[in-house]
């Protein structure tokens, strides 16, 4: 069981809650006898283990923790300057930060990563004290304690273990002798280690796809920790589809910490606090965040217009490269994802949205459906499971329309659809309609009574409802779904609609439906050279989009029920 001791233990900033991770004695022991040394900002041959906390001040408060390791090549430990100084950068950015005091390895390779491990979970464990989310409890460390942060991060044993990110600044990673910090090497495994040994604590070899995601950080001139080091984890973590961001500066050293040093390596602290934000990893309250991507048309074919077919794809790995860093649960495809001969040009899509390290959802396009013989073909290869269909998030209800099931081009030969059809082109011919034209497509009568029951539904249980669809519903265009108005009239029934996406129109469109913000994607396939996709935040009282390229960014008030 682990307790709290209040201490008078003093760094050069003020006296912290002091917690012993064993207080009733560690199970083995490394036989060293521990001191203060270096002007009382080191602390040699560690043999007891403590955290040292550092609460974020209230007003501040995201609920992220991160847990410190601050280095000195498993002999001893930085702890002001990687441990102390670094938590109240942390706390100045409402993140609460934990110093871990790790013992020292001495003949014991085993004891430093037990010590990160029951401190990860022990701050897991008592995250209401601090009032933490216990999503958003990371490690960070420094040289050597960038190894243990590392080692910690690749061979978590449970889910109270695993932090949700990783901060390693001039880090150890490896034990190959060739690359490594030798002091580092020599203290926790020996002079000659077996090759499982090494292996077990190289980092880089030891990564999968539940590996979290990691930031580093390190200096081109390291002469004690080459970069290396940081680049082999960074590929690793890559070729995992681990979101991960490497920053290597030309000049400063090892061990620049966050003290100005009058080199380009001082603005580390900064790309560090981006990369949080972007991932909100740290500062971001969002109950669910996912990737929007619209119309990217690929065709192995000459440029039309504004359509540049073939540069769809440069595009569309830019954007899963993107939405790889930026943590979504998934990303929603709205649909046309090949232009024309579906069968002939899809697999050079599909290759690379196999990239994304996420669920994707599609939606089909009417695009879609040229050169497809059967549906099923096509849902097939865009693995997707049915006509129209929902899931749930949280509290968030997506629900995905198929707009395309009355058409001429999706059901030529479905006599009951036809009829649908024609009434729909009649209506609009007799109301002056403008979406009449054979690129559109609506839904038929059992689709429409579904999507009333599904609301139905979610309106019940409180629930708040995104609607996803290809073609627009609002406002009213040559390029809106055929019966669009029979369909918001069931939708502007329920409160518990939050928003409406939609692709088709390549220019984007946003405008609001009593109240409903209703956002059309900018398609990926117009322009020669612009890209446009998006991340899309949901939080309790409001959705956020985050356009990059042509796509439009929002912030959009939910209203309640």
């Amino acid at each position: 069981m682990l307790t709290f001791i209040t201490t008078g233990y003093c760094t050069k900033s003020f006296a912290q809650e002091e917690i012993l991770l064993y207080p009733g004695g560690a199970a083995e022991s490394n036989g060293l006898t521990e001191r203060i040394e270096r002007a009382g900002e080191w602390k040699a041959d560690v043999n007891v283990a403590r955290l040292f906390a550092y609460p974020a001040p209230k007003e501040k408060a995201t609920g992220a923790a991160v847990v410190i390791c601050p280095g000195g090549g498993y002999a001893g430990i930085a702890f002001v300057k990687e441990g102390d100084e670094f938590a109240r950068w942390l706390n100045e950015r409402g993140i609460s930060a934990f110093v871990l005091h790790y013992r020292m390895p001495a003949t014991n390779y085993e004891i430093p990563l037990k010590d990160a491990q029951t401190a990860l979970a022990f701050v897991r464990h008592n995250a209401k004290k601090w009032h933490l989310k216990r999503n958003k409890i990371g490690i960070a460390g420094f040289s050597a304690g960038g190894h243990l942060a590392a080692t910690a991060g690749t061979q978590f044993s449970s889910a109270d273990n695993r932090p949700a990110f990783m901060i390693l600044v001039y880090p150890v990673i490896t034990m190959d002798a060739a690359v490594t910090h030798g002091g580092s090497r020599n203290n926790l495994i020996g002079k000659n280690p077996s090759e499982e040994l090494v292996r077990r604590f190289s980092a880089e070899q030891n990564v999968n796809k539940k590996t979290p995601p990691a930031f580093l950080t390190a200096a081109e001139d390291d002469r004690a920790v080459p970069v290396q080091n940081s680049r082999s984890f960074c590929e690793a973590l890559q070729a995992n589809k681990v979101p991960a961001t490497l920053k290597v500066y030309q000049k400063g050293g090892h061990g620049f910490g966050l003290r100005p040093q009058g080199t380009d390596s001082d603005k580390w602290t900064e790309a560090l606090d981006k990369w949080l934000r972007e991932n909100s990893l740290a500062y971001d309250d969002s109950q669910l965040r996912f990737g929007l991507i619209a119309d990217i048309q690929y065709a192995d074919c000459d440029p039309s217009g504004s359509r540049f077919y073939r540069n769809s794809l440069a595009k569309l790995d830019a954007a899963i490269s993107a939405l790889n860093r930026q943590n979504v649960q998934f990303t929603i495809n709205l649909g046309d994802v090949t232009d024309r001969e579906f069968e002939r040009n899809i697999d050079s899509v599909l290759v690379r949205l196999k990239q994304l390290n996420h669920k994707l959802i599609n939606l089909s396009g009417n695009h879609d459906y040229n050169g497809v013989g059967n549906e099923r073909i096509l849902y097939k290869k865009l693995d997707i499971k049915a006509d129209y269909y929902s899931f749930k998030k949280k509290d968030w209800v997506f629900i995905f329309l198929n707009t395309n099931e009355i058409s001429d081009y999706a059901n030529p030969s479905d006599t009951e659809k036809a009829q649908e059809l024609s009434a729909m082109l009649q209506q609009i011919e007799l109301s002056g309609g403008r979406q009449g034209a054979s690129y559109n497509g609506g839904i038929g009568k059992k689709q429409l009574q579904w999507l009333n029951s599904q609301l139905q539904k979610a309106e019940k249980a409180h629930h708040k409802v995104l609607i996803f669809a290809h073609h627009p519903l609002f406002p009213e265009s040559v390029y809106t779904a055929l019966n669009n108005t029979a369909i918001l009239n069931v939708i502007e029934n329920y409160s518990c609609v939050k928003a409406i996406f939609a692709g088709h129109r390549h220019t984007g469109s946003f405008a609001y439906y009593k109240d409903i913000p209703v956002i059309t994607a900018e398609g990926m396939i117009e322009t020669e050279n612009d890209n446009a996709f998006g991340v899309v935040k949901l939080y309790k009282d409001k959705i956020v989009v985050e356009g990059q390229g042509r796509m439009s960014s929002h912030e959009l008030k939910i209203s309640k029920f």
